[in-house]
């Protein structure tokens, strides 16, 4: 028998937003023996054997991960961005999956519930469509819970398969909201010789991308369910689970000061509605309805304020969550988090020149803006100063 492809999350800190959006996963449909949770933690066997606490940035829980049914895959080291790309890669070759799924750990997802979904988020794209069809079953009139021919969003993702195979495309990436869930061909990344590993953080997707381009394979914009982009935690997850005792909230991880939070409350593009921030809950209502699609309305109007909270200040916010956690001093393979962020910080910026010398080129358009092939890399000079 064929295995369906798998969906491979990343983890290597903030374990409170990865247990949010594996339950979120889990409770959209997606089967929790499909998910496999990668730790890229560099603790080893730390978290494995209960070693950390839970204030430790690169703690993560095994028995609740067990007692979901999700998978756990541990990595032997810390492995960069692009590198972990390429273990996923590698983990589809062993099992010998053609497509696999990945997702990242900061995003809350939910299935087309309530039937068509025309709320703009910060990290939606144009979406494509195949035909009037296809546009009316992914994006203007999804059918709800209930009513035939209704998917969940696994539903979806396994029918973008299905349907991309069958129209004989040559594809590379199938992204359901930027790559916050992405749907890869193994065979694309096999042509391009898979992900930079010296491009370590951001730009080693735009080396993709144009890699990719450049070599034929064709990369969409799909819809397959809701996908939120947050950076925030829910107060109480068994909202997910549609607990009627329990009234939909979410907190900030790591808030600012309240006069810096102040000075660009208002001025932000995605607004939060009021009564949604700052660990309040959604509505001034201790009882929740019963029916579903109410609950659900409540419960996706959350989300919706949970992404417009993480990109309240534009980009600049959209990343404080990662340093939400500063404890584990004395502890295994201790690292300081604030050194952790800033290596980090550095690593990046190293990653970003290294690109601009690969391709002589320093936007994230190497195949729009250039005229460079596959084997021009390294080999060109610079287009800027």
């Amino acid at each position: 028998d064929v295995l369906p492809p798998p969906l491979f999350i990343g983890f290597t800190r903030q374990w409170p937003m990865l247990l949010q959006a594996v339950v979120s996963y889990i409770t959209a449909g997606w089967p929790a023996s499909g998910i496999y949770v990668v730790e890229n933690t560099g603790v080893h066997n730390s978290n494995r054997a209960g070693l950390l606490s839970l204030q430790n940035p690169f703690f993560l829980n095994h028995t609740t991960l067990k007692r979901l049914g999700v998978n756990v895959i541990q990595t032997p080291v810390l492995l960069n961005f692009a590198q972990m790309q390429n273990f996923f890669l590698d983990m589809a070759y062993q099992e010998d999956h053609p497509y696999y799924f990945y997702s990242h750990q900061d995003v809350l997802v939910f299935s087309f519930e309530d039937g068509p979904d025309q709320e703009r988020r910060p990290g939606d794209r144009e979406w494509e469509v195949y035909d009037e069809e296809d546009e009316k079953a992914t994006v203007t009139n999804p059918p709800a819970a209930g009513e035939e021919g209704y998917r969940t969003i696994y539903e979806n993702c396994l029918r973008e398969i299905n349907t991309t195979v069958a129209r004989g495309e040559r594809w590379g990436f199938h992204w359901f909201q930027y790559d916050h869930l992405t749907l890869v061909n193994r065979a694309a990344l096999e042509a391009v010789d898979g992900w930079d590993s010296m491009i370590s953080y951001y730009a080693t997707d735009c080396d993709m991308n144009g890699k990719l381009t450049m070599d034929g394979w064709t990369m969409k914009h799909r819809r397959a369910g809701i996908v939120n982009d947050v950076s925030s935690v829910m107060t109480d997850l068994e909202a997910l689970y549609r607990n009627p005792a329990v009234v939909p909230g979410f907190v900030d991880p790591n808030p600012l000061p309240p006069d810096q939070e102040k000075s660009f409350k208002e001025k932000g593009k995605w607004k939060v509605k009021d009564g949604s921030d700052g660990g309040k809950v959604y509505a001034n209502t201790t009882v929740m309805p019963t029916d579903p699609k109410a609950y659900f309305r409540i419960l996706n109007q959350v989300g919706i304020d949970m992404g417009a909270y993480k990109y309240r200040d534009g980009d600049h916010q959209r990343n404080r969550w990662q340093k939400s956690q500063q404890g584990g001093l004395g502890e295994p393979y201790y690292y300081d988090p604030e050194g952790f962020a800033r290596a980090f910080q550095l690593l990046t910026e190293a990653g970003r020149r290294i690109y601009s010398e690969k391709w002589g080129h320093q936007g994230c358009d190497i195949a729009e803006k250039t005229q460079l092939k596959l084997q021009d890399q390294w080999r060109v000079e610079r287009d800027f100063e």
